[in-house]
C-alpha cells in the first residue's frame, strides 16, 4: 500500500506542505530537507546518486537532540505523532518510510 501525501502538512520544529501528487510507494522512503541541493551533494549516505525521493525546502530547524513533529493530512486531521531520536550527525533531514 502506498501513502499519498498530497496537501499534507509537517509542523513542529520545521514546517513543510507536501505538493499535490506526493506519493510514497510501499517499501519506499521520502526525505524532507531544508536544502535539496545540499542533501544530494552530501558525502555520506543518504545522498544524491542513490535514486532517493527528496522534497523541500522546509522552513525551521530540527533539534539535533530530538523533538516531536506533527503531520496533518489534507483534511487537517492529525496523524500519529512522530518523535525524532537524537541523531546529531544526521540533523537537517527527515525521513518517512512505508513498509
Amino acid at each position: 500500500m502506498r501513502w499519498i501525501f498530497s496537501g499534507w502538512q509537517l509542523d513542529g520544529g520545521v514546517q513543510f506542505k507536501f505538493k499535490f501528487g506526493t506519493v510514497i510507494p510501499t517499501g519506499g522512503t521520502l526525505y524532507a530537507s531544508p536544502n535539496t541541493k545540499a542533501f544530494r551533494n552530501r558525502a555520506v549516505s543518504p545522498h544524491g546518486g542513490q535514486g532517493l525521493f527528496v522534497v523541500g525546502p522546509y522552513s525551521g530547524h530540527l533539534n539535533a537532540w530530538g523533538e516531536s513533529l506533527t503531520l496533518t493530512d489534507d483534511h487537517a486531521r492529525l496523524c500519529p505523532a512522530t518523535a525524532l531520536r537524537a541523531t546529531p550527525r544526521r540533523r537537517n533531514s527527515i525521513s518517512a518510510s512505508r513498509n
